[in-house]
């Protein structure tokens, strides 16, 4: 393949652009990454839209939002949200998953490049809980995005909320971990070392006494948490009504666990609480194909790979081009890259993004298009 190059300021970037798809390409290994786990509550939409834009998904590989305002008809604000940043970060890699909101609604929005290892749990069946199983090498985590309800809810129960939750949990558990995270409407006091403070709410003993039966703890109530001691801030006064639950055993992935401070841009009365976990994924989409199955590329012609793969594959590599501002041109006749334009304000992390963009939707598409084959065993 050649390759004339625009500016020569740019040798080393097509170099590298050039190493990291030959890299992508041939690395099917696992990989540990920091997934970075993140809840809002925003106030509705419209108070808490710019925050989460521009300071939360900058940092978040997963959003579990409360007191979105939105009906289920409004849920493309989310997508017409995102798309609008796409030149800054990876906004425009997220997915949005959401229930229908009835009061103020909850959320999870994810980076499409965890797309292949994300599946939305169905059968929740309640408009203030939300989940996901997220897949990774071993055994896979069940997240769950939730909005309890506050002290004298007229409109739910929250004794009932929780127990619903619990039948939630209990269907799942034993598959793989627990994580719930969210705004719980529940405070705890100085009884709970080191970050209680006050007095615990009667929504405080409830949701401990969950803790404590499905043996799970509170990782934002121990030493690991650190940042402010509340998480809700009025003209009232101030509360720490946001937490993370998890299984005991989970704990022990956790690198960081932080309540967020205070600031102006931050519109909504609540603080972001995010939660790091080590976990092992994979940089193969395929990681869910069995071993012994293979992509038959001889069962097709060439016409029907090019009908089927290569044409639909082209759409979607335009695509990502354009999002990152590069310009590639093309010698039909010699069939060779005669130009690339590369914006130069572009960052080798950029780089490493958009080829992390290519090798997925090729991988994908391949996949879901092409025929496999199986290979009897031999023993």
């Amino acid at each position: 393949m050649a390759i004339r190059l625009v500016y020569k300021k740019h040798k080393s970037i097509i170099y590298l652009f050039s190493l990291l798809l030959l890299y992508a390409m041939a690395s099917y290994t696992e990989t540990d990454k920091i997934c970075r786990i993140t809840a809002y509550n925003m106030k509705t939409f419209r108070t808490g839209q710019e925050y989460l834009s521009s300071e939360v998904a900058e940092i978040s590989d997963i959003i579990c939002i409360s007191e979105h305002g939105l009906y289920e008809c409004e849920f493309y604000k989310f997508d017409d949200l995102l798309p609008d940043l796409r030149q800054s970060a990876d906004l425009n890699q997220f997915t949005q998953y959401s229930q229908v909101c009835g009061h103020c609604g909850v959320g999870i929005l994810w980076r499409r490049s965890l797309n292949n290892l994300v599946t939305p749990l169905k059968n929740i069946n309640h408009d203030r809980i939300c989940g996901i199983k997220l897949q990774t090498v071993g055994d896979p985590w069940f997240i769950f995005s939730v909005y309890l309800p506050q002290i004298n809810c007229k409109i739910a129960d929250y004794v009932d909320v929780v127990l619903h939750l619990e039948m939630c949990v209990e269907r799942v558990r034993g598959e793989g971990n627990i994580l719930i995270i969210g705004d719980m409407n529940a405070h705890f006091g100085v009884e709970y070392e080191p970050r209680g403070w006050g007095i615990t709410t009667r929504n405080g003993k409830t949701l401990n006494d969950f803790i404590r039966r499905l043996n799970m703890t509170c990782i934002d109530m121990t030493e690991q948490c650190k940042g402010p001691t509340y998480t809700f801030y009025s003209k009232v006064g101030k509360s720490y009504v946001d937490h993370c639950v998890m299984n005991i055993e989970a704990s022990e992935y956790v690198t960081e666990c932080r309540v967020w401070e205070r600031c102006v841009e931050n519109r909504s009365d609540h603080s972001p609480l995010t939660v790091c976990l080590n976990l092992s994924m994979t940089k193969d989409p395929l990681e869910n194909v069995k071993a012994s199955k293979r992509l038959n590329w001889g069962k097709l012609t060439d016409e029907q790979v090019f009908i089927r793969y290569t044409e639909p594959l082209s759409h979607l590599i335009d695509d990502i081009l354009e999002r990152y501002m590069v310009c590639v041109r093309i010698t039909r006749q010699e069939y060779v890259i005669d130009r690339i334009c590369i914006d130069e304000n572009m960052s080798e992390a950029d780089i490493e993004k958009m080829v992390a963009e290519f090798v997925n939707e090729m991988k994908v598409l391949a996949d879901s298009t092409i025929p496999h084959v199986k290979f009897k065993k031999t023993y």
